[in-house]
């Protein structure tokens, strides 16, 4: 079993190195810049710039969603700390959308989307996840669920359902 754990783990690190270095590739005839709420495409059709927080402690899964993100003409903060989405979210700025890792070491996801309802119950949480447990996911309560390494056409998707 730790065999196929570690087999599965070393696909998904190929995987996502290839997909950052293709993403690099590319934006270097595009001039952008990771992390920052400048966007590729000035047009989107959510009707308004949509404003997502994404919590996720890996470095490497945040740039590939930011420059996924950023061709829909939204603006992304980006934290690496639970308790730092939530001060973020306390502080008052208004999100539309938080894109939560399912799988923060240290913490429970049932908690982590049980603190965010507490501050705002009506923003909407949608878990990251490397493994497929969509339906575990949804059980707890998220109103969504995207399977990383996240692709263009899911996130396009929950961005459609954002009210």
């Amino acid at each position: 079993m730790s065999a196929l754990i570690l087999v599965f783990s070393v696909v998904f690190v190929i995987a996502i190195f290839f997909i950052v270095i293709f993403s690099i590739i590319k934006s270097k005839s595009k001039n952008v810049v990771f992390y920052d709420n400048s966007v590729v495409n000035s047009n989107n059709n959510f009707g308004r710039k949509l404003n997502i927080l994404l919590i996720d402690d890996n470095d490497l899964n945040n740039k590939v969603t930011t420059r996924i993100l950023n061709k829909y003409n939204v603006g992304v903060d980006v934290v690496t700390v639970f308790e730092d989405g939530l001060s973020k979210i306390n502080s008052g700025i208004k999100y539309d959308l938080v894109l939560l890792d399912y799988l923060i070491p240290m913490h429970n996801a049932r908690d982590m989307l049980n603190s965010i309802k507490r501050i705002n119950s009506n923003l909407s949480v949608v878990a990251l996840s490397t493994v497929n447990n969509k339906d575990e996911v949804m059980y707890i309560g998220f109103n969504d669920f995207l399977l990383k390494p996240i692709n263009d056409s899911e996130v396009e998707r929950i961005l459609n359902n954002i009210k």
